[in-house]
Order: structure tokens, then C-alpha cells, then sequence
């Protein structure tokens, strides 16, 4: 059984086998290439700043084809249907392409830079800070997050109202980011399903997405829908509010009987005094049965918003904000001063490059 995704940024080192480092800060074509912040699968993903001639400028993520996979036409075909799956969405909840072409006949896509840290990452973070982890007014923000953003992907139609069936399908801790200031974005279309046309169903023997996020059904074989979302969506909400892995079996196919085979663990098993309003909600968004979860991202937001006032959780935006500047205040400390040494190397490419077309 394989296990197949387009992230570049699905955990796997930096690969330099046969290549040279590239040295940056790096021009590539309207683009200044500043840091690399993944590589693995088939791309590398890059922080860029787009900058014009008219003192415009903005910080953007550059996905970018591997050297060594950038002849390979069905990795291209992936990525420019990532590219335009991502094109027709527009939503506070999604992470926005904005560009998408070839320079030096390398492929690529230009997306929005989300000044945050993955979901997985806070977790993390929470857990060494405090051993309660994530505040669960803080988790329940995030989640409400991403089922308004999957209930938008989910409903999206074209501009003749024809329904485009978009299912993510690789919803995990990884693929959820919230930025410094609040937001919550759902973000890595590679391996996204729709009406688009899709370049590449899904194979025997091969599955596409993360095992340990994977829904029931997509561990047997059939054909997913958006539920396979709502599963996830369910999965990464246990984790964030017990602080623990659902499914991790030691090795792909434990992980996989754990997910088709076993009895799934109560939350308030692992963290006593869990609130029963909410670990109802998490078993309904992980009942092995498409049938009986929760039947739209949108029936799975107006439960969590229920529970919220039911219970009076003090869910709120700011807080959310002000928790995540100060959970992460000397990794944003760093950031700035890493963005502003990189400034004077920037304006030397831009001055070169400016040279040069002039001579």
C-alpha cells in the first residue's frame, strides 16, 4: 500500500541529492526567492516577495516543481490542476492563489503567505508550555474555521451554477494554519478532487492524502465525497482538544486497520472532565459510516456554534490573536529580524537586475 501526496510540505527533509543548494535571496522572474521553507514529494516551497516597480510589495509562497521532476508531465498536470482548483475559490477560510505559470521552464504557483503555524505546530508548542495544551476556546476557534472553510469548498460552484464537487482530501493538522493575527486557512490543493477534471483518480494500491487522516471509506477503496473532509475535520479536533494522536499505529498498515478495523477511543478517556457536549460532536464527525456523520461541514459548524453558547465558551477572535502572539512571541521576534537582514541582499538583486536591462 502506498501512500501518496503533492504537499511539499508533508514532513519529508530537504533533498539536495545531485544538486547544489541554491543560494538566496534568488530572483525568479517577478519573484525574489528569500527563504525555502520545505521540500519533499514534488515540490519545494519557497517565501518570496513580489515586489513592482511602483514601491509595491508583498510576501507570497512560492510552490515550485523539484529540478528533478520538472520534465515529469504528470507532475505538472497535478500541479496546474491544484492551481486551478485553488483559482476559484475566494474565502477567508482558504488559503488564495494568486499567480501560476513558468519561469526558466520550471513550473509554479504563487500563493497568499499566511504569517502563522500549523495546527500540528501549535499543538506542539501548547503542550511544552502547558500541560492542559490548547485552550479549548482556542481549538474550538480553529475548527469553526475550517468547517467554514470546507463548507465554501464544498458547495463551490462554477459560473454557469454547475455544482464543481470539490473534496480536499487531505485535511490534517498540517494543512490548517493560523496566522499570528487570528485567521484560520485551509491551505494545499495538490491532491484536491473536483469537477476541474482531475488528472489522476485514485489507483489500486495507492491512496492519496495523509493515512492517519484518512476516513474509513478511503482506506477501503471506495470513492470518497466530502465527507472524507468532515472525518478528517473530526480527527483534527479530537487531536487539538486531548492532545493526542487518534490513529498512529507504529506503521502504515496498523494505522490503517486502527482507522477501518478498531473501536476508536473516547475522548474523555484520555483527558478527564472532557465536555460530553463536545465529544458527542467529535464521535458524530467520526463515525465510520459516511452516512451517520454529520452530512455538510455546514451541519458540523452550527453544532459547534450550539455547544459554544449552550455552554458559554468564551470563543473570540481577539483572544485567539492574543494567545497566538504570545505563545509563539520569540519565534515572531526572530522572524522579523531573519525578514529585515534580508532587505539590503534584496535591494541589490533588485538593483542588478534593473542594470542589467538597461545596459
Amino acid at each position: 500500500m502506498q501512500e501518496r501526496t503533492a504537499s511539499a510540505a508533508g514532513g519529508a527533509p530537504p533533498s539536495t541529492a545531485g544538486n547544489a543548494p541554491e543560494l538566496l535571496p534568488k530572483q525568479f522572474g517577478k519573484y525574489t526567492l528569500l527563504s525555502k521553507l520545505s521540500s519533499g514529494g514534488m515540490a519545494e516551497i519557497f517565501l518570496a516577495l513580489h515586489r513592482s516597480s511602483f514601491g509595491f510589495e508583498k510576501l507570497v509562497v512560492i510552490k515550485r516543481i523539484l529540478p528533478s521532476m520538472n520534465q515529469d508531465p504528470s507532475l505538472i498536470d497535478m500541479l496546474l490542476h491544484e492551481a486551478r482548483v485553488a483559482a476559484t475559490l475566494s474565502h477567508p477560510n482558504v488559503v488564495q492563489t494568486f499567480d501560476a505559470g513558468q519561469v526558466d521552464r520550471t513550473y509554479f504557483i504563487a500563493m497568499e503567505h499566511i504569517h502563522g503555524e500549523d495546527v500540528g505546530s501549535i499543538v506542539r508548542e501548547a503542550a511544552e508550555r502547558d500541560p492542559g495544551g490548547i485552550p479549548l476556546e482556542h481549538a474550538l476557534s480553529v475548527i469553526l474555521g475550517v468547517c467554514a472553510g470546507l463548507a465554501y469548498i464544498h458547495d463551490k460552484r462554477g459560473l454557469d451554477g454547475t455544482p464543481l464537487g470539490i473534496v480536499h482530501r487531505d485535511i490534517s493538522p498540517r494543512n490548517v494554519v493560523v496566522s499570528y493575527t487570528g485567521d484560520v486557512k485551509i491551505v494545499d490543493f495538490g491532491i484536491a478532487r473536483s469537477g476541474l477534471g482531475d488528472v489522476e483518480e485514485q489507483k489500486e494500491n495507492v491512496l492519496m492524502g495523509k493515512f492517519a487522516y484518512m476516513a474509513p471509506e478511503h482506506v477501503a477503496g471506495d470513492r470518497i465525497d466530502h465527507r472524507a473532509d468532515i472525518f478528517a475535520a473530526g480527527v483534527v479536533l479530537f487531536e487539538m482538544t486531548t492532545g493526542k494522536r487518534l490513529f498512529k499505529g507504529g506503521t502504515q498498515m496498523r494505522t490503517l486497520l486502527q482507522i477501518h478495523g478498531s473501536e476508536y477511543p473516547l475522548p474523555s478517556s484520555i483527558k478527564p472532565g472532557y465536555p460530553k457536549g463536545l465529544e458527542k460532536i467529535v464521535l458524530r464527525a467520526l463515525e465510520k459510516r459516511r452516512e451517520d456523520r454529520y452530512q455538510s461541514a455546514r451541519e458540523m459548524h452550527a453544532a459547534i456554534e450550539e455547544l459554544i453558547r449552550d455552554e458559554r465558551i468564551p470563543v473570540s477572535p481577539m483572544g485567539l490573536t492574543a494567545w497566538m502572539e504570545s505563545l509563539f512571541r520569540d519565534k515572531l521576534a526572530r522572524h522579523k529580524e531573519a525578514l529585515l537582514g534580508v532587505r539590503q541582499l534584496i535591494d541589490v538583486i533588485a538593483a542588478r537586475s534593473s542594470a542589467g536591462r538597461w545596459r
